[in-house]
């Protein structure tokens, strides 16, 4: 909270000081005096807010590092409870979209994202209304190009895993049936063997899926938790 309070009292005093400056001017703020406290805001946030959206990108790479562990782990133990296409269909996708989404995070969304914040700054400084306009632009292409991909993925594996398990279920159903028929005796005991190994691999899969959401959520709560106080700081500054 230090850092965070500090930026915000700092901020806050800029914005003192420009109006007073304006006062002691009669009225008239010279044109000089905004700029400079659009510059001085500026120098002070950017460190921070370039910190903090390095911080994100790092941890996108570290669930892509951790994603590519984690899903041919989940692909292997979903293959063994017998959803042999679902698990393709599913892990495979995850693992595809995973580095797609950190190639575009590194080669578009960050450059746009920095782009909003100079045109932001640079609208503020100038008062032009073309550059705030651009800035609201980048803004907006942004979160489109997050939540078309977020979407997307999502609509993706609702359709595929719901299409696959159907199959994987009629496969696994015909398998245990033929064993059953050609050994009548035998066969019934190897069916119900391989319902125990599938029961096995389902709490493997299900405790992998839980301890991997776990991990994820452990790596993306510091840099939520430093990006929403800086964001409420900030507004709260904004507002005094």
């Amino acid at each position: 909270l230090k850092p965070v309070l500090g930026r915000a009292v700092s901020v806050i005093a800029v914005s003192l000081l420009c109006s007073v400056l304006g006062i002691f001017a009669g009225g008239q703020t010279p044109d000089y005096v905004p700029l400079c406290g659009c510059a001085a805001i500026t120098a002070l946030c950017i460190g921070d807010i370039g910190s903090y959206i390095r911080l994100g990108a790092e941890t996108g790479d570290q669930i892509s590092v951790f994603s590519k562990v984690l899903l041919p782990a989940m692909c292997t133990l979903s293959a063994a409870t017998g959803a042999v296409s679902t698990a393709a269909a599913k892990y495979a996708a995850s693992a595809l979209f995973m580095d797609l989404y950190i190639s575009l995070m590194q080669g578009v969304i960050l450059p746009c994202i920095y782009a909003y914040l100079a045109a932001g700054a640079a609208a503020a400084a100038f008062s032009s209304e073309a550059l705030n306009a651009v800035s609201s632009a980048l803004k907006w292409l942004v979160k489109a190009a997050m939540t078309v991909l977020s979407l997307g993925f999502t609509i993706y594996l609702g359709i595929s895993s719901a299409i696959a398990s159907g199959g994987d279920a009629i496969a696994t159903k015909l398998t245990k049936t033929s064993i059953s028929l050609f050994l009548p005796v035998v066969g019934g005991i190897i069916s119900d063997a391989a319902s125990s190994v599938v029961a096995g691999a389902q709490i493997l899969r299900n405790s992998a899926g839980v301890l991997g959401l776990a991990a994820i959520t452990a790596m993306c709560a510091a840099p939520l938790l430093k990006t929403a106080l800086y964001y409420l700081s900030f507004k709260a500054a904004s507002a005094i």
